[in-house]
């Protein structure tokens, strides 16, 4: 039996302290995702919901008001007008994450304020 508990020394099993999830690096990576696909595609969609994921804890009324009113607009588009629904529902989509990101101060740091350049 000490010969089994030696073996399993040896692959690696301790466990080691993890390191602090940095959260607006994963939020910025998930929207890299989103925009790195095709304007209309599903994985730029999926990509998107999961930030809404990341997000969930943060949702507030505001955010579920916007949701809410850009989907109901999905009945009444009219694409020939408008153009595709696909393409505006990411884009409205991806307004009303970041200002949810924006809202919660999300962003991360940031390293220079361009402002102060202007």
């Amino acid at each position: 039996m000490a010969l089994a508990k030696d073996a399993h020394a040896d692959l690696g099993t301790r466990i080691q302290a993890a390191e602090a999830l940095d959260f607006p690096s994963l939020l910025i990576q998930k929207i890299a995702e989103a925009l790195s696909n095709p304007l209309s595609s599903r994985k730029r969609v999926y990509a998107l919901h999961d930030v809404a994921d990341l997000l969930y804890s943060k949702q507030d009324d505001r955010y579920k008001e916007a949701y809410d009113r850009l989907c109901s607009e999905r009945d009444d588009w009219d694409e020939r007008a408008n153009g595709d629904w696909d393409s505006a529902y990411a884009r409205g989509y991806l307004r009303i994450l970041s200002e949810l990101i924006e809202r919660n101060s999300l962003w991360g740091d940031r390293d220079v304020d361009y402002a102060d350049d202007l």
